[in-house]
C-alpha cells in the first residue's frame, strides 16, 4: 500500500516538473521575437545548468528508471528552447545565420559582457582618486621614474583610465608637490573606501617610492603623513594628529586674507591675539612643510604640539 502511494507521488511530481518549466518557458516564450529578450538569456549558464541534467539522465537510461529518465527530459527539453530563445532564434533576421551560429555568437558577445562586468567589479569605486593618490606620490620627489609608471600603469589600464603625470620638478615646488599627495589622500579617504585597500595602499606607496632605488626627503615626508592617515582610517581614528599648524596675523589685512583663505575656519586665542588652525596633522615633519607654506606667504606661522606649546617659533 505504502510502495502505491509513494509511487503515485513519484509519477505526480512529474506535473509538477512539467508545470515549473512551464512557467519558467512562458514569459520568456510570449517574448522570443523580441530582440532584448533574447539578449538578457545567458547561454553559457543555461548550458553549464545542462550538464548534470544530461549525466543524470545517462545514469537513469543506464539503470532503466523511467521517472527520472521523463524527468531529465523535461528540464532538457526547456534549456534548449532557452537556448533556443537566447542565440535569437526567433527575433527578425536571425534565423537565416544559422542555429549553431547563433549560439556562437550570442556565447562570444556574453563573453565580453562578463569582462566588462569583471572590470567593474575589480574597479575599486574611487578609481580616480586612487590613481591621483598613486600618481602625485611617484611624483613628490620632482620626477617620474620609469619604474615608477610600470607599478601604476598596470593599475590604470584595469581601472580603463589614463594617468595624468606630474609635469616635472618645474611645476611645483618640493613642498607643494608634498600638499599635494596628502590633498590625494584626504580626497581619496573622504570617499570611505573598503578597509582591505585601504590596506594595500601602503603597501603599494611604498613600493612606488622605493622603485627607483632612491627615497628622497620629499618621499619620506609625504609617506611618514600617508601612512599614518591611512593607519587612522584603519583604525577607526585612533591614532591622533598631535600637530597644528597655526597662523597668527599681524594686521587687519592678514586677518582678511586668512579668513578668504580658510573659508569656515573660526578664530580663536593664541599668544595674546588671534589665531587661525589651518589644520591638524600626525607628523611633525609634514606639519613643518604646510607651516613654511604659508610663511611663503608672508604670514607669522606656528606649529603647536598637541601640549598647546609651540614647536616652531619663527615668523615668516
Amino acid at each position: 500500500m505504502l510502495d502505491t502511494i509513494i509511487n503515485a507521488l513519484a509519477y505526480g511530481s512529474l506535473l509538477f516538473a512539467a508545470t515549473a518549466a512551464y512557467l519558467q518557458l512562458n514569459k520568456l516564450w510570449s517574448r522570443k521575437h523580441i530582440e532584448e529578450v533574447a539578449d538578457s538569456v545567458s547561454i553559457p549558464g543555461i548550458l553549464v545548468e545542462s550538464i548534470p541534467l544530461f549525466f543524470f539522465g545517462l545514469y537513469f537510461i543506464n539503470k532503466g528508471e523511467v521517472l527520472g529518465i521523463i524527468d531529465s527530459l523535461i528540464w532538457l527539453t526547456a534549456a534548449v528552447l532557452v537556448v533556443m530563445i537566447g542565440a535569437g532564434f526567433w527575433v527578425k533576421g536571425r534565423r537565416k545565420r544559422g542555429f549553431w551560429r547563433l549560439v556562437i555568437d550570442s556565447i562570444s558577445k556574453e563573453r565580453s559582457e562578463m569582462s566588462t562586468l569583471a572590470r567593474q567589479l575589480v574597479r575599486p569605486s574611487a578609481a580616480p582618486q586612487l590613481l591621483r593618490v598613486l600618481t602625485s606620490m611617484s611624483a613628490v620627489d620632482g620626477k617620474v621614474d620609469q619604474r615608477e609608471k610600470d607599478i601604476i600603469e598596470p593599475f590604470a589600464r584595469d581601472w580603463n583610465l589614463v594617468p595624468e603625470w606630474e609635469s616635472g620638478p618645474d611645476e611645483f615646488s618640493g613642498k607643494s608637490r608634498i600638499v599635494h599627495v596628502q590633498e590625494a589622500i584626504d580626497g581619496y579617504l573622504a570617499t570611505t573606501p573598503p578597509l582591505s585597500q585601504v590596506g594595500h595602499l601602503q603597501d603599494i606607496l611604498e613600493a612606488i617610492i622605493a622603485a627607483d632605488d632612491e627615497v628622497v626627503e620629499e618621499e619620506q615626508v609625504a609617506f611618514g603623513e600617508a601612512a599614518a592617515a591611512l593607519q587612522n582610517y584603519l583604525s577607526a581614528g585612533d591614532t591622533e594628529a598631535v600637530y597644528q599648524v597655526v597662523i597668527a596675523p599681524q594686521d587687519r589685512g592678514q586677518e582678511e586674507a586668512v579668513e578668504l583663505m580658510l573659508v569656515g575656519v573660526e578664530p580663536h586665542d593664541y599668544a595674546g591675539g588671534k589665531g587661525y588652525t589651518v589644520g591638524h596633522f600626525y607628523s611633525r615633519a609634514y606639519a613643518d612643510v604646510v607651516c613654511l607654506e604659508y610663511r611663503a606667504m608672508g604670514f607669522f606661522t606656528v606649529v603647536v604640539d598637541e601640549a598647546g606649546l609651540p614647536a616652531t617659533a619663527e615668523g615668516g
